[in-house]
């Protein structure tokens, strides 16, 4: 509701949603909202993984990677950077997880977390909470497929997504850039998903290296190139898996 919110002002889409919402205890005083330094968009999808719960912060990050949703992986950070559409869905992991189990525990809240760390520039024009972090979502799949060979994936990377592997330091001729596909739902008895559950499509693509733990969202490939072929290989992910962390 916050993201389709028509206040003219980012920081009154809090105002107007919040005090109706399961997270109106967050809201300490009237002038709450002014102290986040909401401005832009970005600033409030990075509020809202700040404080929302699991189910909420999933949603909002596999919206972000959709198929109907633009500009992916092109500016940091990508899981709040990316455009959405209409179109866009935002109800990834709220169907009977008994008959349809998610491929996330939702009652540990590590699961996916918000974290960030200082960056190094001294820009003074970088200015803001928002501006002068650089934030990344650590999330912790029970499954997930790797490419075996992500050569063809990365010879198709935009010069975007290629810089901002650049700026991560895992674009270098001794880190391997690796490609991982993380569905909503666990793969087990996929074909008994009603409709509404696409396998291939209710997921997320990360670009990235397995060795330093750094991702960015990319887009989802068609039917073809993703997990149903020996293209990919199928992980489980044991008890101390440190995650995923998408920047």
């Amino acid at each position: 509701m916050i993201l389709n919110s028509n206040a003219s002002k980012n920081e009154d889409r809090f105002y107007s949603i919040l005090p109706l919402s399961e997270y109106k205890n967050i809201l300490l005083s009237e002038n709450e909202v002014d102290q986040w330094n909401i401005s832009t968009m970005v600033s409030v999808k990075v509020k809202l993984f700040e404080f929302m719960g699991i189910k909420d912060k999933l949603n909002l990050l596999f919206m972000s990677g959709s198929v109907c949703t633009y500009n992916i992986g092109t500016v940091l950070p990508t899981f709040a950077t990316s455009t959405l559409s209409s179109a866009v869905h935002s109800d990834y992991v709220t169907l009977d997880s008994a008959k349809y189990p998610y491929n996330f525990d939702l009652a540990n809240k590590s699961t996916i977390m918000l974290h960030y760390q200082p960056t190094s520039s001294n820009n003074n024009n970088n200015k803001g909470k928002y501006a002068s972090h650089l934030y990344y979502l650590n999330i912790k799949p029970m499954e997930y497929s790797m490419k075996v060979d992500s050569r063809d994936w990365y010879s198709s990377t935009t010069p975007l997504k290629i810089a901002l592997l650049k700026r991560l330091l895992i674009d270098d001729p001794n880190a391997t850039i690796d490609v991982v596909y993380i569905p909503a739902y666990s793969v087990k008895n996929t074909n008994t998903y009603p409709d509404t559950i696409s396998y291939h499509y209710d997921a997320i693509i990360l670009l990235g290296n397995f060795r330093k733990n750094k991702w960015i969202l990319d887009e989802l490939g068609l039917p073809d190139d993703l997990p149903n072929t020996h293209d990919w290989a199928h992980c489980f992910s044991v008890a101390d898996h440190p995650g995923f962390n998408i920047y």
